[in-house]
């Protein structure tokens, strides 16, 4: 308490009123914290707390699998370009597929990069263009 020498009797009250309420301000915000904690630590978990939890439990094995996966894909390309080979995608694939039975390409020149296909051009496409320029699909 705090104590405060005023040169009338109504200033001292006063401030001892001050003092009062702040210190029932501050018992009344650690009553009031204290029961807030005692209610917290008392909850159960819900099921959909459980089934988040479980969810980014996945989610996170997930991503563990998928990294290691990309691990591994990139240790197979760079053994794959030592031993010459290439990644070709399915999608390129198809179109090759496509442009040999409707366009009747034999042969395809194949842009790499890295050991990953990501273009081609058929016999035929350079062939009318007189070897001027490769364009390559995609």
């Amino acid at each position: 308490m705090l104590l405060l020498m005023t040169q009338n009797s109504e200033g001292a009250r006063t401030v001892l009123a001050e003092n009062d309420s702040a210190n029932q301000n501050k018992q009344e915000s650690q009553t009031f914290h204290n029961q807030l904690n005692q209610q917290l630590e008392a909850r159960q978990p819900t099921q959909e707390v459980y089934d988040t939890s479980n969810m980014l439990a996945d989610k996170d094995r997930e991503i563990e699998r998928l990294k290691l996966e990309i691990g591994e894909l990139q240790d197979r390309i760079i053994e794959g370009r030592a031993n010459g080979e290439i990644i070709l995608s399915t999608e390129l694939f198809m179109g090759m597929f496509s442009a040999s039975r409707e366009g009747g390409a034999k042969y395809f020149y194949l842009k790499a990069e890295d050991g990953i296909v990501t273009g081609y051009e058929t016999d035929s496409a350079r062939s009318n263009k007189n070897n001027t320029q490769l364009n390559f699909n995609k």
